[in-house]
């Protein structure tokens, strides 16, 4: 790193004793280094009076000597920010736009929204845009925080909305559109008629016939009458040859 005040002896004051080595030299050159310590060290002294330029173990008494308590959702930026705008958002509290403007400076996009209900007129709610910044276990706490906090006195917090924007990515193209038409038509094949088979087989058929009669014999005038009962019976037997097909193949 260079020297700024030995750039002012070398280069400013352009002393000729300096440019050659030598004892003046060194001794410009010394006493240049010393002296920019001291400057780093009145710049340090300089940035600890305000609490947006001091180190982080001073922000605690700044906070301290502010009524800034830090809560566990407080991070390192959100602490310093409440200490560094304790007394301007003490100003704008109270205020409902106010309390927008105390949530902008904590990055968020806040809007008031009265009741749902408006026979509540003194409720409110927190319309929270959190598309930039995000919504993590350790936003939700702190902006209830501030909304309490920073609210006016006779307003009562009814919820906090979160909203988000998801931005797409937008492509030109071209495409064609056509319509089909489909029908659909349920068709049952008739199944084949099973081949029959033929065969030939002898076969006996027989008929049996039977007549029964009452014969009388008309009596004698000279001689007793004897009535008789007679029985007589005709047999007929007949051969056919008969060829007979089996339908379902038996």
């Amino acid at each position: 790193m260079a020297s700024p005040f030995w750039q002012y002896f070398h280069d400013r004051l352009n002393w000729p004793a300096i440019f050659r080595p030598g004892p003046v030299s060194a001794l410009a050159k010394g006493l240049a280094l010393y002296m920019d310590d001291v400057r780093e060290d009145i710049l340090w002294l300089r940035c600890q009076w305000s609490p947006a330029t001091a180190d982080d173990d001073m922000i605690a008494r700044y906070g301290e000597s502010r009524g800034m308590v830090r809560w566990r959702f407080d991070t390192d930026e959100s602490y310093r920010r409440r200490v560094i705008n304790a007394f301007a958002w003490h100003k704008l509290g109270g205020k409902l736009r106010g309390l927008e403007k105390i949530f902008a400076e904590n990055l968020y996009l806040a809007q008031v929204l009265p009741s749902s209900d408006p026979a509540l007129w003194a409720h409110f709610r927190l319309s929270l845009n959190v598309t930039d910044t995000g919504f993590d276990e350790h936003s939700g706490p702190l902006a209830f925080w501030l909304a309490n906090e920073y609210k006016p006195g006779r307003s009562v917090l009814e919820g906090i909305v979160t909203k988000s924007a998801q931005p797409l990515e937008e492509r030109v193209g071209v495409g064609l559109r056509g319509r089909t038409l489909t029908s659909t038509h349920l068709r049952f094949v008739p199944p084949e008629p099973p081949q029959a088979r033929m065969r030939t087989a002898l076969a006996l058929h027989s008929r049996y016939g039977t007549s029964v009669g009452l014969r009388f014999v008309p009596p004698s005038v000279a001689q007793r009458g004897r009535t008789a009962l007679c029985l007589t019976g005709i047999t007929s037997t007949r051969v056919n040859a008969r060829v007979s097909g089996d339908r379902y193949g038996g």
